[in-house]
């Protein structure tokens, strides 16, 4: 990379001052900034789309570094007239904690990263270890200044967690504020729609027939309740009550008054019943209307498909397994060993055979899920949305 002067003959400029940078042939500027700690401007390079494209190869970058004053370029060795690369220790303002830190040259791609490592004093214990590049635009926080902000990150999660609602809490609140003769759900099978309201003494279903515009004005009068809980006791009646009606979204104006029923009903059924995704979807159109966004983490449940032991909320894969089954043995069905990973950064699903020995037999790329058994039972085995693998029964 070259740096071209401005002269009285031919004025040259850009954002850092009086100069143009001009790669070398097939290479274009990746990105410039000023090093927050040196005041040095960072110039990187990349191979030109037409030849990185040609090349099928990762494309290589390459770094500079330049004295604004003297737009000199500096190499490696002009380094260390700019930077400290001895070893550093400090400690936390208590003396809890022993930072060991170093800076150090990467020559290969003419870049500086830290390499740090943070004990308990008290224990001697390593608590955590990491490397960071060392040229960057805004100031750089160390693994002592992260450690810190990570706990007052989970210390303000945790705080308002504790200030979430639980489902009796929600209850409670919307029982207290419940409006008389506005729709608190409104749901429909194949020939009607049902709304529930409240006429400030007791609960009531109101039938409306879907395919006579006119009996909206005059609905019938289905049903009557003292208590929610009874409507609700009401519907559960039947097993398939949550495959056979479904909740309009936009009708139902007070659902929070209902979530805890909701909520623990399908709790307990994804608990106790294996269900078809099919069975979880219908589910899902339910209950997202009756998760309120201040409610506890927790109260909606989901459950590993083969254990049964609670796992996070993630509606979007409702039968993916916990990580202790995840982490068994896993067989193709003519029971070769196998073992699944992301095929790069980016995703994809590989899949390694084994023999009984652990000895790699082969290797696959090609399918987005692939069928597995653990524990004798069938499961899909694919990439999950944002990276990773998800493992759920068929």
């Amino acid at each position: 990379m070259k740096i071209l002067k401005s002269s009285f003959f031919r004025p040259r400029k850009c954002q850092h001052g009086n100069f143009e940078l001009s790669p070398d042939k097939g290479r274009e500027i990746l990105q410039t900034f000023i090093d927050f700690e040196s005041g040095l401007l960072v110039v990187s390079t990349i191979k030109g789309k037409e030849d990185s494209s040609k090349s099928g190869v990762q494309c290589e970058v390459k770094q500079y570094l330049i004295n604004l004053q003297s737009l000199q370029i500096l190499s490696s060795d002009d380094y260390k007239e700019y930077f400290d690369y001895g070893l550093k220790e400090s400690y936390s303002l208590d003396g809890k904690l022993r930072l060991i830190s170093q800076r150090i040259h990467d020559k290969v791609r003419n870049n500086d990263f830290f390499a740090e490592k943070l004990y308990d004093t008290e224990m001697g214990t390593l608590i955590s270890s990491g490397e960071s590049l060392a040229f960057t635009a805004d100031r750089r926080e160390n693994l002592l200044e992260r450690h810190y902000s990570t706990l007052k990150l989970q210390k303000e999660s945790q705080r308002k967690e504790t200030e979430k609602l639980s489902l009796s809490d929600l209850e409670s609140i919307h029982k207290a504020v419940l409006k008389k003769e506005v729709p608190i759900i409104s749901f429909f099978d194949e020939f009607y729609c049902y709304k529930l309201i409240y006429t400030g003494k007791h609960f009531e279903i109101l039938r409306y027939s879907i395919n006579d515009r006119e009996s909206e004005s005059i609905p019938a009068k289905l049903s009557t309740f003292l208590n929610i809980e009874d409507f609700w006791k009401e519907i559960t009646v039947d097993p398939n009550w949550f495959r056979t009606l479904s909740i309009d979204h936009q009708q139902s104006l007070q659902p929070f008054v209902l979530s805890r029923e909701v909520i623990e009903t399908f709790n307990s059924l994804k608990k106790e019943k294996e269900l078809s995704y099919g069975q979880h979807e219908k589910i899902y159109a339910w209950e997202k209307v009756f998760i309120h966004p201040d409610l506890k983490a927790g109260e909606v449940k989901q459950f590993c498909s083969n254990c049964t032991k609670e796992v996070k909320y993630n509606p979007r894969y409702p039968k993916y397994i916990c990580s202790i089954c995840s982490s068994k043995d896993k067989y193709s069905p003519d029971r070769m060993l196998l073992e699944f990973y992301n095929t790069d950064l980016s995703g994809g699903l590989k899949i390694v055979y084994k023999d009984i020995h652990g000895n790699v037999l082969g290797e696959d790329d090609s399918k987005s899920e692939f069928l597995c058994l653990i524990d004798g039972k069938e499961f899909i085995v694919q990439e999950a949305r944002f990276g990773g693998i998800v493992i759920q029964r068929k």
